[in-house]
């Protein structure tokens, strides 16, 4: 689970908070964009879990590589303005883990 931070003043919650809700109805825009061109006319509650996790981490695995696509034909962007989602980022470094020690075996 994400961590949230133990706050400074109000300001700061709410500017998290923002960010935070901004994230979450881009995500939610794009996940229906994803259900929808595979179950056209399907809502989410006839879908499988599986096949929701799935849907979410097809969202996740195209809106990172949109905004690798973007960063390269649009400049003025740089390796601190591209978003890794976490899980995805968790799950690399744990694969990469289990290969090296494999190969150290």
């Amino acid at each position: 689970m994400a961590e949230i931070p133990v706050f400074k003043n109000l300001e700061d919650e709410s500017l998290y908070s923002d960010i935070f809700k901004r994230r979450l109805d881009q995500f939610y825009c794009l996940a229906h964009l994803v259900k929808d061109e595979f179950f056209p006319g399907c809502k989410w509650e006839g879908l499988q879990p599986g096949t929701v996790k799935l849907l979410c981490d097809l969202t996740d695995s195209l809106s990172y590589d949109t905004m690798q696509e973007f960063k390269t034909v649009t400049d003025g962007y740089d390796e601190n303005d591209v978003f890794v989602p976490r899980r995805s980022l968790k799950e690399s470094l744990k694969q990469a883990m289990e290969e090296i020690n494999q190969q150290a075996q």
